[in-house]
């Protein structure tokens, strides 16, 4: 009789992907410091240092910890992340168990700050379940004013779902486990909800977009070739990963150093300070009374949290007065704190090309050198308002340059806001040739 064959292994796995995805992670999150960029998930501070395998430092969550500071007053946020290529948010998955324990650990501790700490597991390209079931329920958690509002959406027919409610499962399944077999609390599944973050990176393969966009970062910033600065970048981090290093911009190797030139960052951070200045120049127009009542549309914010995790382009719709400008107002405040967000009205885009676009407001880069800058930001958003003066420009150009844009890149939302009566048009005429993944939320006045 003969010895059975063995069962061919995964590639991936047996070729040590798994450790070269944990070391290009982290090696993405170095040149965001080396830049000067910000962290995702963590307040709008510096980067000032990565702490490797934080074990021995008294962590839990161990694959790496970001350090920020905010200059100006020294106050501290961290991120700890968990690296994880292959996993399954499941009530079974043995490896989100080891998950959910570790950061439940590190939730608890002290030295947890919730106002400004946060927790991440970081994964290959999230599946679809993931960005449509898991995702959400992470941000109506962070939206919530309390457990009651959050349950209460969870629960609301409609408006959840089964698959929603199942992936909420799984943590409460694993939290319970993490917490020596007690059931955790309404509010402490809250608490540690808003505090964990879900993101997924196509590092695993040389073609990923997020590369990508860390190649084109890399060439803003230095005169030598991208794939080779990368390639030194990855192997310094390797180094520093295999004696559980501490990576500053003083520690990282002199040559690694002096690649990265500063002039180019101060020209990128001009530029996104501009759009932004021209983005609260719009919103802060914005009345959020009608006959000074406030509307309160915690609903349909809800709604809008979920479609901008699943779609690239949303359309927010209704008549005048219907509550449109307001509630992207308060998505913006919402926001602004952990995530570049944008705003342009419509008119803004009567131009030939989308970079004239952003020259007349004097900025010097294009939406792609802005993006670069965001490589590692998981959501990416902007707002245009007025979409139903697209049907009365004269050049349309722009726009058009806009969708093009939006189904090449990842991670980029567009929340237009228009009146009901050009809907039909606006979806037929202009977003439903480009094969654009919109989806429309109707608000009744």
């Amino acid at each position: 009789m003969t010895e059975a064959a063995k069962q061919q292994s995964n590639p991936f796995s047996t070729g040590g992907g798994g450790p070269n995805f944990e070391t290009r992670v982290q090696a993405a999150f170095t040149v965001l410091m080396l830049s000067g960029r910000l962290a995702p998930c963590l307040p709008p501070f510096p980067i000032t240092k990565i702490k490797l395998q934080g074990r021995y430092a008294g962590f839990n969550t161990d694959d790496f910890i970001v350090f920020s500071k905010q200059p100006e007053t020294d106050k501290e946020a961290k991120l700890l992340a968990q690296i994880k290529h292959d996993i399954s948010i499941t009530t079974r998955d043995t490896i989100f168990s080891e998950v959910i324990q570790s950061t439940w650990n590190d939730f608890n501790d002290e030295s947890f700050d919730y106002s400004t700490d946060a927790l991440a597991l970081i994964t290959g390209p999230l599946s679809a379940t993931d960005i449509n079931d898991v995702r959400p329920i992470l941000e109506w958690a962070r939206h919530a004013e309390n457990e009651e509002e959050f349950f209460a959406k969870i629960n609301t027919a409609n408006f959840s779902s089964d698959p929603k409610k199942n992936k909420l499962k799984a943590f409460k399944t694993h939290l319970k486990t993490a917490n020596d077999e007690t059931d955790v609390s309404d509010r402490e599944l809250w608490e540690f909800l808003r505090a964990f973050h879900l993101i997924g990176y196509d590092l695993d393969t040389e073609s990923g977009s997020t590369l990508s966009l860390l190649h084109s970062l890399i060439t803003q910033y230095s005169n030598e070739a991208a794939p080779l600065l990368w390639a030194r970048v990855v192997d310094a981090v390797q180094t520093a990963n295999q004696n559980a290093g501490t990576l500053t911009l003083e520690s990282l190797p002199e040559d690694i150093r002096t690649a990265f030139s500063t002039v180019n960052y101060s020209s990128w951070s001009s530029d996104v300070s501009k759009l932004k200045e021209h983005g609260n120049y719009i919103l802060g127009g914005i009345r959020t009374t009608v006959g000074g009542i406030h509307i309160k549309q915690s609903d349909a914010f809800a709604q809008l949290l979920s479609l901008t995790e699943t779609s690239s382009f949303v359309f927010v719709s209704g008549e005048r007065g219907a509550g449109k400008s307001s509630l992207i107002q308060k998505f913006s405040d919402y926001t602004g704190e952990r995530a570049p967000i944008f705003c342009l009205r419509t008119k803004d885009l009567d131009q030939a090309h989308l970079d004239n676009v952003f020259s007349a407001m004097g900025l010097r880069g294009s939406l792609s050198n802005l993006e670069s800058g965001f490589a590692l930001m998981p959501k990416k958003y902007l707002i245009l308002e007025s979409l139903e003066k697209l049907l009365e420009l004269e050049k349309t150009a722009a726009f058009t340059d806009l969708l093009h844009f939006l189904k090449k890149q990842q991670g980029w939302t567009v929340i237009a806001t228009g009146r009901d009566y050009a809907y039909q048009l606006i979806t037929f005429y202009s977003l439903q040739p480009f094969g654009l993944n919109f989806t429309t939320l109707t608000l009744r006045g």
